[in-house]
This record gives structure tokens, C-alpha cells and sequence, in this order.
């Protein structure tokens, strides 16, 4: 019954032939046009689709009411892109109650696009439909179309570019779009050329642009790209965003280029942005790996890291990978978690530093341990650390160790504890006047009789 009935309507409009007030100029339906809405009809019917199925009543009793937007959906349902371009030369017959839009020319070229052999001259041939017809393509149906197209093949995306993006109005978002779908798929090259095609039609870009054009260098990992790049918005006077800052600082990180990384680490942190938890543990593995002790300790000062508990394990590819580790890296990392309170987190750190062999300055991370727990006020972990140190490495010459004993023994009214520490200091490292002021300091609070003959000493006081 249906397919007799839509034979009766195309019977009804090829059979036109002067003309009337609703189609001035009437045309006959080719004879594939009208095959194809039979086969349309045929293959679909009866549909599970509401939609579809009040496409198809409509493309049978109403065919003066039928949508493009019911079109359309005719055309993605069937997917047969022969069957598409006959329907549409249907379609074409019906002007002028045919009046076509964005969405079902995405639609026609989708069926070629995602078909074993896509037929660029037919698509070619749907694209000059559009601007004959003065049809502009929306973005979200060139964003849908390009990353199929990508996905299909490189030729089909650099097709899309030149006939899409070159012979139209420029809009950057769609440049963007491609920029980003080309480096998504690894054809970076390509992703570049349309950034310079993009350069070459209008010289006021926005942060957005050139966030799209890092991510191909990332992907890419071309960092002296990168940084020109970056370069480049200055002189343009373009203010780079957070995520910019985030995408570079990770292209320098893979790079090896620990230095740049800080410079640019400082500058997210005047303007207010910080990198991410990921990126962060990268960025301590570079600086543990290149010994820059004070980089490290940045993070933890700054409060950079919020996961603590895996900031021990950022230190273990270093460990692994090289035979002669620096133990000031180590220190710096034990130091920042003290500061900061995180005492467990330095332990982690302290424990993971003693697992090693092969270490140099051992010294100044068992220091550093010494530090936290008597900042802390934990007397017995202080001393066993100490004790420690005194047997694997020798505290001579490490003045700073014995002025963080002598202060928290201070601190705790441990004045013997303390005199005796202030004596092994003069013995292994000299005399110290920050030592002679914490005692004289510690006396005088308490009102106790100075219990240290020292000429010196009694001299300052």
C-alpha cells in the first residue's frame, strides 16, 4: 500500500508539465530519482523509528511538507551514498518546495565520506551545491564531517580543507577544529600547514589558535616549535592561557629542558596557574634526575602537590636508572615535606633515599631528616638519625646538623642534652656564633647559670 501510494505521488509530480502557482518551474523526476525513494520506502519501511516514520507518511501523503531535516534522515538511516545521490536529485525536482540546509548536505557527503570508496567528485559536487544554493556549513556539521573524514583518510581531510575551509568566509574556530583533528591523529605536518593557512587569512588569532597549534606540538614533541610558538603570542600581544602555559611546560618536561621548565614554572606562578598532578610528578622526576634540589623542594613549599603519598615514588625512576645518585636531591624533597608539616611524607622519602647504594652527599639527606623530626620536636627519631648519620657518614664538617639538635633540646629545656651537643659542635666543626646564641638564648629564658666555659661565649653574653 505505501509503495503504491509514493508511486502515485512521483507519478503526480513527473507528470507536471505547465505551469502552476506552487512550482512555476516544474522538472521531471529522472527515472533513478524515482527508484530511489521506492527503494528508500522498500528498505526502511516499516521502521522501529518514530522519526522515520512519520518521514516516510510525509514523503507519501505530504510530499509539499516533506523536511530536510526528515530528508536528512532518510539519508544517514539508508547509508548507501548511490541511493543518497539519486534521492537527492528527487529532492532537486521539488523546487521550489525543495529548500536544502547544512544538515542534509552533512548528511549526503557523510554517506560518501564512510563508504568502502569515498567518491571525491561527488562530494566535490555536493560542496558546489551548497554554494550555489548559498548553504553555508554549520560548525558542528564540518566538525562531525572532518573528524570522519580524517579518521577515513588524510587525503579526504586535506579535500575538506581546501574546498571547505579555503573557499569560504574565514572562521577561525573551523581552523582550529582541523588543527586539532589532525593532531589528534598524528598527521602533525598537516595540522601545521593549516596553521600557516590560517596565518596567511588573518593576522588577529586568539589564544584559542594557538592553544590548538601546541597541542600538535605536543604531540609531535617539537619543543623549539613550542617555545616559537609561544614566542610568537607575545609579539602578537596574545595572552597565553592556563592551558597553554600547562601544554608547553609538558612539551620542555619530555624534552629534557629542566631549566626552561622552572622559568616557565615561575611564570604560571606570578600569574596564578599551576600544572596539573600528572605533570607535576614529571616535572620532580626531570629535576631529581638533573640533581636541582631547590626545584624540587618548589613544589612541596609551594603546595604544589596535593597527592604526597606518591611523592616518595617520584624519586624511584632516577634511583633505577642511574648507578650514582645525588643524595641533595633527596635532601631538598625531605626538607620541603618538612616545612610543610608532612612528616610521614618525608619518612617515605628518607626511607626510599636509605634503600640506595651508590649515593653521593649522603650527608646532606640525613641532614635534612634531622631537620624535620626536630622542627617537629620528635627527640628520639632525632637522635637515632644522628646516631646514624654519625656511623655511615660522619657528621664533621655539617655545622647545621648540631644547630637543629642544640635548638630542639633548647626547645624541650634539655639543657645538658644541649651543652653536650654545643661541645661535640666545637669539636668536629668549630665554634658557631648561631650555636653560642641559641644557648645564651635558652639560658636566659629559663634564668639557669650559664653551664658552658667558654670565653667567647661569656663574651657575647
Amino acid at each position: 500500500m505505501l509503495i503504491s501510494s509514493v508511486s502515485r505521488s512521483l507519478a503526480r509530480f513527473s507528470s507536471k508539465s505547465s505551469p502552476s502557482p506552487s512550482n512555476p518551474n516544474p522538472r521531471s523526476v529522472p527515472r533513478k530519482a524515482n527508484q530511489s525513494v521506492r527503494r528508500i520506502v522498500r528498505l526502511l519501511s516499516p521502521s522501529r523509528s518514530p522519526n522515520l516514520s512519520e518521514a516516510l507518511e510525509t514523503l507519501e501523503y505530504s510530499p509539499q511538507e516533506f523536511s530536510t531535516q526528515q530528508a536528512s534522515a532518510l539519508v544517514s538511516a539508508i547509508g548507501n551514498p548511490l541511493i543518497s545521490f539519486d534521492f537527492y536529485r528527487f529532492l532537486k525536482s521539488q523546487t521550489p518546495i525543495f529548500r536544502p540546509d547544512s544538515v542534509l548536505y552533512a548528511s549526503l557527503i557523510k554517506s560518501q565520506v564512510q563508504s568502502v570508496n569515498p567518491h571525491i567528485p561527488r562530494i566535490r559536487f555536493y560542496l558546489d551545491e551548497m554554494r550555489k544554493r548559498k548553504v553555508a556549513m554549520s560548525k558542528e556539521d564540518f566538525e562531525g564531517l572532518f573528524e570522519l573524514g580524517v579518521s577515513k583518510s588524510v587525503e579526504i581531510g586535506g579535500f575538506l580543507v581546501g574546498e571547505v575551509l579555503e573557499k569560504s568566509e574565514f572562521q577561525e574556530s573551523f581552523y582550529n577544529w582541523a588543527i586539532s583533528v589532525y593532531g589528534k591523529h598524528g598527521f602533525c605536518e598537516e595540522g601545521l600547514m593549516v596553521a600557516e593557512r590560517a596565518r596567511a587569512r588573518s593576522e588577529r588569532l586568539s589564544s584559542g589558535f594557538y592553544e590548538c597549534v601546541m597541542g600538535v606540538y605536543s604531540v609531535n614533541g617539537d619543543a623549539r616549535g613550542a617555545m616559537e610558538l609561544f614566542f610568537e603570542m607575545d609579539e602578537r600581544g596574545v595572552i597565553a592561557s592556563e592551558g597553554i602555559y600547562g601544554v608547553l611546560l609538558g612539551i620542555l618536561c619530555r624534552a629534557g629542558w629542566a631549566k626552561l621548565c622552572f622559568v616557565v614554572l615561575e611564570e604560571m606562578k606570578r600569574l596564578g596557574f599551576r600544572p596539573d598532578e600528572r605533570l607535576t610528578m614529571d616535572l620532580i622526576q626531570l629535576f631529581v634526575k638533573q640533581n636541582m634540589g631547590s626545584e624540587v623542594k618548589y613544589f612541596v613549599e609551594e603546595g604544589i602537590v596535593k597527592d604526597t603519598s606518591s611523592l616518595a615514588l617520584s624519586v624511584r625512576p632516577m634511583a633505577e636508572e642511574e648507578s650514582n645518585v645525588d643524595g641533595s636531591v633527596y635532601a631538598s624533597l625531605i626538607l620541603g615535606c618538612g616545612k610543610s608539616g608532612l612528616i610521614e611524607e618525608a619518612e617515605r622519602i628518607f626511607s626510599e633515599f636509605k634503600s640506595l647504594e651508590c649515593v653521593k652527599n649522603a650527608k646532606s639527606a640525613y641532614a635534612s631528616m634531622v631537620y624535620v623530626y626536630s622542627r617537629a620536636e620528635m627527640r628520639r627519631m632525632a637522635e637515632k638519625v644522628f646516631q646514624e648519620m654519625e656511623v655511615k657518614t660522619d657528621s664533621t664538617g655539617r655545622t647545621d646538623v648540631f644547630l637543629h639538635m642544640i635548638a630542639m633540646y633548647a626547645t624541650l629545656g634539655l639543657f645538658d642534652d644541649m651543652v653536650k651537643m654545643f661541645e661535640e659542635l666545637v669539636k668536629k666543626c668549630g665554634a658557631s656564633v648561631e650555636a653560642y646564641a641559641i644557648l645564651i638564648g635558652a639560658f636566659t629564658k629559663s634564668g639557669k647559670r650559664f653551664a658552658v666555659r667558654d670565653e667567647k661565649l661569656w663574651s657575647l653574653s
